[in-house]
């Protein structure tokens, strides 16, 4: 078990949270129903031959899920329907998302999910914004009362510090998605920060806080 364990967690094992949550995934896999606007392309990653892609904002995007879009990955062919979500998420008052954090976490796998094209944040942030409005519109479409909390992106981390040369990047990221999202009703979106200089990581897994 590599998650950590909290001291008070006896105290909250009652409590009934419901969780939908894929390791690695992009903001993709929570958005689509379906592949059938799916295309194969040329996969210019680590792998030969034709692959799925899907447009986004003007970008080309795997269809394939899993931590880099591994077109052999156990993942690779998973979806997380907005119709399966919203059967949880439409009976919820409140309804956090933060399906979107490893949307910017592509240069540590060669952008494959980006068949290979490094986009800077200013490129990856409409693709964000595209796919939290489609999940959020389900989950108002089943459920128009529910409040939506989009949660902000993390900082970068070094073992278990903050990288505080990296806070006016995620800072921008953020103002982005917010912007984005804003124009959807009943959201918010929820920024936080992490004090520097204190072990705010953890280190199983890395770069998480």
């Amino acid at each position: 078990e590599l998650a950590p364990v909290c001291d008070d967690e006896a105290e909250f094992q009652a409590l009934r949270t419901p969780r939908i949550a894929r390791p690695g995934w992009g903001s993709w896999g929570f958005a689509y129903d379906s592949r059938d606007d799916c295309t194969a392309s040329p996969f210019l990653g680590t792998a030969t031959g034709e692959y799925p892609f899907r447009t986004i904002a003007g970008q080309a995007v795997s269809c394939f899920n899993g931590w880099a879009c591994d077109p052999h990955g156990e993942q690779r062919l998973g979806l997380a329907r907005p119709a399966d979500i919203v059967e949880d998420a439409g009976r919820a008052d409140v309804v956090l998302l933060s399906t979107w954090v490893n949307d910017f976490k592509q240069q540590y796998c060669s952008y494959q999910c980006y068949n290979g094209t490094e986009l800077d944040p200013a490129a990856i942030a409409p693709v964000s914004v595209e796919t939290l409005r489609r999940l959020i519109r389900a989950i108002h479409k089943a459920s128009p009362a529910a409040f939506v909390v989009v949660i902000a992106l993390y900082p970068d981390a070094q073992q278990t510090l903050l990288v505080e040369e990296t806070l006016g990047k995620i800072a921008a990221i953020n103002a982005a998605v917010r912007e984005g999202v804003s124009a959807e009703s009943n959201v918010a979106f929820v920024d936080f920060e992490l004090a520097p200089g204190q072990d705010m990581f953890q280190v199983k897994p890395p770069g998480h806080p």
